[in-house]
């Protein structure tokens, strides 16, 4: 049922008429006073709203993160960007239960986790605590873009580039520090020498 046609036409990511009918119907749903989201969106929503008030005992999702972030800038005026550390981007989001493995939730991608701690193919997984789970999703970049704030485009991590060499910049804890705007970044790091 599903043609060449139609294959060729959606490609991977859909094409440009597709995702502007798209973008049209949501200006008109939020036009009508209702909330919109709608994957990788990267913009404020409110559309879980609704779901905090059923269900009380949700998991961290991104979207917490960017509607707390654009809420701060927008209060900022004329920044630029907002810069967002760590312990922020934590506090903005529901807390996670304490006493389970969230290693588990990185096995999906074995070779990867492995890699991130160091280990041989066949060494036991590390067992992650909440600050363990945190530490990992903030500070690599592979779990990052696929589970934490680097999967919204309208985060960056800061940085100074200086020809083909990037060097993070970091908090009084180490951590890498994020950055924020509502157009959104071109790169996963952001050229922010002024932070420095």
């Amino acid at each position: 049922m599903i043609t060449p046609d139609l294959i060729e036409r959606c490609g991977c990511n859909g094409s440009d008429v597709d995702h502007q009918h798209i973008m049209q119907m949501i200006e008109y749903a939020e036009s009508a006073g209702l909330a919109t989201y709608y994957h990788s969106a990267d913009r404020p929503s409110m559309v879980f709203d609704a779901w905090e008030r059923i269900y009380p005992k949700l998991m961290p999702m991104i979207q917490q993160l960017i509607n707390a972030a654009d809420d701060a800038y927008q209060a900022e005026g004329d920044a630029d960007y907002l810069v967002i550390e760590k312990a922020e981007a934590i506090g903005a989001m529901h807390p996670l239960p304490e006493g389970f493995n969230y290693g588990v939730f990185f096995h999906s991608d074995v070779k990867q986790f492995r890699i991130e701690y160091g280990l041989p193919q066949g060494a036991t997984l590390p067992r992650l605590d909440v600050a363990g789970f945190w530490d990992l999703i903030w500070r690599s970049e592979y779990f990052s873009r696929r589970s934490g704030p680097l999967s919204a485009g309208c985060f960056a991590y800061a940085s100074i580039k200086n020809g083909d060499e990037i060097t993070p910049l970091l908090d009084d804890a180490g951590n890498r520090l994020l950055v924020y705007r509502p157009e959104g970044w071109r790169h996963l790091y952001a050229h922010t020498p002024e932070l420095a």
